[in-house]
């Protein structure tokens, strides 16, 4: 695999990494409450529901 493409994956990966991160330290989510798939789809739908909307309030108060 060529340096470029290594480096791309990499850049990726941690996108994903630091997204994982804010999720469990903002929204306190540590682990899957469930392991099935239909579960743990959920559980991601809501974590993305919660994001968004914290990062809607963040915005909203910073221009108060």
């Amino acid at each position: 695999m060529p340096t470029k493409e290594i480096a791309q994956a990499y850049r990726k990966r941690w996108y994903i990494e630091v997204f994982f991160r804010f999720i469990k330290q903002e929204l306190n989510v540590s682990h899957l409450v469930s392991l099935n798939k239909n579960g743990i789809e959920v559980t991601l739908c809501m974590t993305l529901i919660g994001v968004t909307i914290l990062i809607y309030k963040k915005k909203a108060n910073k221009r108060l």
